[in-house]
């Protein structure tokens, strides 16, 4: 089932929105805590690099966003660069990728509330759920109705993010600078492989990118407003967490925690918590706008794009719903989904890093060579093989031409990508 929506174009602060929700996730409130466990002080080193490799990958898809318009993303730009057979498998990829991860997120965002509140697995199921159900709505009312619910999300989060930076370094001494290097420079590309993917969701928003009112100028400002944002945002709270707190606090999971309470006591529960329920829909919602844009062009490559692709939307949040089910009954560990996910994240990033290598021209086009190496360096450190297994579905489901998908294989380029 479809529908059209008369507001199907995206205004400027609804497009950074849906931009810092999809890379601004759940991790960001235990990554940095993380990080400071595997590399001490030296994190910040970590931090530093993939904030510029998250410029790299900002300036790709939104160069790529604006020279190849549509609602197909990695898809069509992959698609445009290496052919139909790689740019279906490259679509196929990210879009299992996107529904896989909508089991993670939701989960960890149920997670962390059920720690801070001591909810048991009903409560966390019940919690993860109800995330992924707020998200599906939102949706399926539309982009108008989703992005408007998408600012207030981010303007919470935002505001929270900033005050526990605020709040650390107001604390700060730089005497917990010292030991600095705790595994050296190994410890240090660990770390940064461990982050990068604080740092991915860049892509998402390129399944939108011809929804925005203004493509060229719309598209580089929401990517501009979202990458400052991240950025800031991610090295003030990595350097709240170093400066700002003891050793044995810093290198806990439960970091930010430990920073809200020593300020505002038992309310820092509460506080955290609202902010991992805004993260986890926020992200959700924004991942579902886009993924879902992506698997209604893919299953129906000759139809006309529509505004809410109710199906596809349905079959994200039915998938997702379940495996949430699945995952939370058996209690079994988010490695394997996150391990799939992850990788085929990367390896669409390698295609659509590949594909703009070929496409752009100038300083984009380095940009697209420097994200490919940063790939191709991260690709063998995912742990397990799920993720290759997952690829390996993905060609497969080009390979024996799924209804519809036959025609994706036409040797045509398809109007919709012409320059």
């Amino acid at each position: 089932m479809h529908s059209s929506d008369t507001t199907t174009h995206l205004s400027t602060p609804v497009g950074a929105a849906l931009y810092l929700g999809a890379v601004l996730g759940a991790g960001v409130l235990v990554l940095p805590g993380l990080a400071v466990h595997l590399a001490g002080p030296a994190s910040l080193i970590a931090w530093a690099m993939d904030s510029a490799l998250g410029v790299v990958l900002a300036l790709l898809f939104a160069a790529l966003g604006t020279r190849y318009p549509g609602q197909a993303g990695v898809f069509g730009f992959v698609r445009q660069g290496l052919g139909p057979v790689v740019g279906a498998v490259a679509g196929w990829s990210y879009f299992m990728a996107a529904t896989i991860g909508q089991i993670i997120v939701p989960l960890s965002g149920a997670v962390y509330v059920g720690a801070a509140w001591h909810f048991g697995p009903t409560g966390v199921l019940a919690l993860a759920e109800s995330i992924l159900g707020v998200a599906i709505l939102l949706n399926l009312r539309g982009l108008r109705v989703s992005g408007a619910v998408q600012i207030v999300l981010i303007v919470t989060v935002v505001s929270v993010l900033v005050g526990t930076a605020a709040l650390g370094l107001a604390h700060a001494r730089t005497e917990r600078l010292d030991p600095f290097w705790l595994h050296g420079w190994l410890g240090v590309a660990h770390t940064a492989t461990v982050l990068f993917f604080a740092f991915s969701g860049w892509e998402v928003i390129a399944s939108l990118s011809g929804e925005f009112r203004d493509r060229a100028r719309g598209l580089r400002t929401a990517t501009l407003i979202a990458l400052i944002a991240v950025t800031v945002l991610y090295l003030g709270i990595s350097g709240a967490v170093v400066l700002g707190l003891p050793r044995s606090l810093a290198g806990s999971p439960a970091a930010l925690f430990a920073i809200w309470r020593r300020t505002l006591g038992p309310t820092a529960s509460t506080v955290l918590s609202l902010v991992a329920v805004c993260l986890a829909t926020g992200t959700t919602n924004a991942f579902i706008a886009g993924a879902s844009r992506l698997g209604d062009r893919l299953a129906f490559p000759r139809r006309s794009p529509i505004a809410v692709p109710h199906t596809m939307i349905w079959v994200i949040g039915a998938f997702a719903g379940l495996g949430i089910l699945v995952v939370t009954l058996a209690r079994a560990s988010l490695t394997v989904p996150l391990a799939a996910s992850s990788g085929l994240v990367l390896v669409t990033y390698l295609l659509c890093a590949i594909a703009g290598w070929r496409l752009l021209a100038g300083p984009t086009r380095w940009a697209a060579g420097l994200a490919a190496l940063a790939t191709l360096a991260i690709l063998p450190f995912v742990p397990g093989i799920p993720w290759l297994l997952a690829a390996v579905a993905s060609g497969a489901l080009v390979l024996l031409k799924l209804p519809r998908t036959k025609e994706l294989w036409s040797a045509d380029r398809d109007p919709e990508f012409a320059e």
